[in-house]
């Protein structure tokens, strides 16, 4: 019979599931009425080597000391920020006393005691620190991806799952439009999810005017958010979406050049699907031979994420080569007008925009 751990480290950027899941374990190891007698809370943060050293005394104190009504004991070490390799960690005295807990795992946690690390910063997989942990213990990864489309990416997959929790439907376009306006930290969509529940009631659907009405946009929007709209062939949410970059003052020649981007991506992916170079097999993009794979890496200038190739083929697949054509020129055309037209640049943009889907918003 495997021996339950003694020492967990729950670790990452995901602020939130790294929260609730050490609350999770701790819950499990003291459960109520009893975390009284057993459990021991610790404030991990530091700014200084001094306190460091001052938080892996007490961690030690309380390991050596038994419990007055139960023999075991869990130790809560939260919201540390001085594990390898933070900034913190470079500090000698830092070093000193990490190495010092770090010892003490190797050799074991001592009697019934349990210690639970918990650090909202993704501790470096290559210290001795973390890999002590991992023989001695439990190690639990939340990492969330530095890149902007893999974050939302990151954010839309959660997003599915918190829905389906609460047995809530929602469309991929009413999923895109609550990320593009709560933002991708995992705790601001958890409340506004929860919200959202409490709105529909006994409604099981989500739509996007839910979403418009309940959720305020919490953060900034970039341009390569608008490109996305208009690949998704939504009028009302690019058009939104471009009059907040207006008024966030987002360069509009930076705009436009991001929608030529776009379009430059689009009108590959539709070709190679139309040449039978590459089709959309379930959430992937194959290709049927190394040339398809060899002209999007030489058009593209560098090797593109699976994932985002999947979308981009899926994008051009709602237009016809044709169109795609047709929304090259209007992008090009907009950019010169930019720079010799009287008409204000908001209203170009604008403009260019009912020209590419404007037909979309009719139906």
């Amino acid at each position: 019979m495997n021996k339950k751990p003694n020492l967990f480290l729950i670790h990452g950027e995901d602020e939130y599931q790294v929260s609730e899941r050490a609350r999770e374990i701790v819950d499990t190891l003291c459960p109520p009425g009893e975390a009284t007698e057993k459990l021991e809370e610790m404030g991990g943060a530091a700014s200084r080597a001094e306190e460091v050293e001052q938080i892996v005394h007490r961690v030690f104190s309380s390991m050596q000391t038994l419990g007055m009504f139960s023999s075991e004991k869990v130790i809560w070490l939260r919201d540390v920020n001085w594990l390898p390799e933070s900034k913190e960690s470079r500090y000698e005295g830092v070093k000193t006393a990490t190495a010092r807990l770090e010892k003490q795992i190797k050799s074991g946690i001592p009697g019934d005691t349990t210690l639970v690390i918990v650090c909202t910063r993704k501790v470096s997989a290559r210290s001795a620190f973390f890999k002590a942990c991992k023989a001695a213990g439990e190690v639990i990864l939340f990492e969330k991806p530095e890149q902007s489309y893999k974050a939302v990416e990151y954010a839309s997959d959660l997003l599915r799952g918190l829905l389906r929790e609460r047995n809530i439907q929602a469309d991929e376009q009413v999923i895109n439009s609550f990320i593009s306006r709560a933002g991708t930290d995992t705790r601001q969509l958890v409340n506004e999810t929860d919200k959202i529940l409490n709105y529909l009631g006994d409604r099981t659907e989500l739509t996007i005017k839910d979403v418009a009405l309940m959720i305020a946009p919490s953060r900034e929007m970039v341009p390569w958010e608008l490109a996305d709209f208009i690949a998704a062939r939504d009028f009302v949410q690019a058009m939104d979406i471009l009059r907040r970059l207006i008024e966030q003052r987002q360069s509009e020649v930076a705009i436009i050049h991001g929608l030529a981007l776009r379009f430059r991506e689009l009108s590959l992916y539709r070709a190679l699907m139309d040449s039978g170079m590459a089709r959309i097999s379930g959430r992937s993009l194959s290709y049927t031979d190394d040339t398809g794979r060899e002209t999007a890496l030489a058009v593209n200038h560098k090797k593109i994420h699976p994932y985002r190739e999947y979308l981009a083929a899926q994008s051009a697949s709602r237009f016809t080569r044709q169109e795609l054509a047709r929304a090259r020129i209007l992008v090009a055309d907009t950019h010169d007008q930019l720079f010799r037209s009287a008409l204000p640049k908001h209203v170009l943009l604008e403009l260019l925009l009912v020209k590419l889907l404007g037909s979309a918003a009719r139906r």
